[in-house]
């Protein structure tokens, strides 16, 4: 890596080294972007003080070249509908960054739980795994962790049991909102468009840039996010559903395409699964395969534990602020 910036330069935790590490195992552009996101990163933090102008532009470029090592990922591993979404567009690699905003802020930070990453170089069976412990996702405290891993980390959904998916419109619509937009896609195109605003001059006069840290870190998160998911793209040839639904999301929004289908094929009587809906005051889990069902009812401080080590699927539905959830493969 060329000029003064060093991994000694940037607040980088051991989890995004281990990332820069798996995304080096990967192959072509995929890795290529991943790892020049991590440059772009380090060298905005060593010219903040020096040229705040251009290292806020390193950094929202570190942050398209993660977009673009997803976006490629997905084309490699022909996702239905990639090829409408194009690597060199600025209004597509931003609505990338946009699409998690909402999602951290206005769905998954309702849940009350994250997810836990682990990261292995070695491929088999996989780069990226996610765990989530369901007795923090419950409020149950003083218990043991009880771990469901999914086969594939992002085979889930954001929906409901009928088969029916999220388009997140609103979710969109509120985010951009709080942020001074009439529309989603005017924040998109608000985000894309935020690099010519530092660099080029209007009828105003020249831009005068100041950033706080925070503008670098917020990014470099980002970045962490979109190479991680980038690397559960690229490390198997499955399609995953919440990727599928994702894609549909960024296309809708973008109008590349006019409604979110399905993509879920209905599960079989067969298939044992674990549904979780998370209310405000309660939270009940029903375990189901065929006409057996076993359903539980708790409080947030109700001692209840079981296992998931024979559910080959599961399942959390999200219902906006009462509710939240996901679905997912187990081994």
């Amino acid at each position: 890596m060329d000029g003064s910036a060093t991994s000694d330069d940037l607040p980088i935790s051991g989890y995004a080294k281990r990332l820069e590490t798996v995304l080096g195992k990967l192959n072509g552009r995929v890795k290529h972007s991943g790892k020049n996101a991590f440059d772009h990163v380090r060298k905005a933090w060593a010219l903040r003080s020096i040229d705040p102008a251009m290292a806020a532009f390193r950094a929202i470029t570190a942050e398209e070249e993660a977009a673009t090592a997803l976006i490629v990922a997905l084309k490699q591993r022909q996702y239905p509908n990639a090829d409408k979404i194009n690597f060199r567009n600025h209004d597509h690699k931003a609505s990338i960054g946009a699409l998690i905003s909402v999602l951290s802020t206005e769905v998954f930070s309702k849940i009350g739980h994250k997810p836990r990453v682990l990261l292995s170089e070695n491929p088999n069976p996989l780069f990226a795994r996610i765990q989530i412990d369901l007795n923090e996702l419950m409020g149950i405290s003083g218990q043991e962790p009880q771990f469901a891993e999914p086969q594939l980390p992002l085979d889930f959904t954001l929906g409901d049991r009928d088969g029916s998916i999220k388009d997140l419109a609103s979710e969109f619509r509120d985010f951009a909102g709080e942020r001074g937009h009439k529309a989603a896609k005017e924040f998109i195109k608000s985000e894309a468009n935020l690099r010519n605003q530092i660099l080029y001059a209007t009828d105003s006069g020249i831009p005068r840039v100041a950033i706080k840290d925070d503008f670098i870190l917020v990014r470099k998160d980002r970045v962490l996010t979109i190479l991680t998911i980038a690397v559960m793209i690229a490390q198997t040839s499955d399609h995953q559903a919440f990727v599928l639904q994702c894609l549909g999301i960024i296309l809708h929004r973008l109008e590349k395409i006019d409604e979110i289908a399905p993509q879920r094929q209905p599960l079989s009587d067969e298939t044992a699964r674990l549904y979780i809906e998370k209310n405000l005051n309660t939270f009940r889990t029903e375990i189901a395969k065929g006409e057996k069902k076993q359903t539980i009812v708790s409080g947030y401080t109700t001692e209840t534990i079981f296992t998931l080590q024979w559910l080959p699927v599961w399942a959390v539905r999200y219902d906006g602020n009462k509710a939240a959830g996901r679905e997912h493969k187990s081994n």
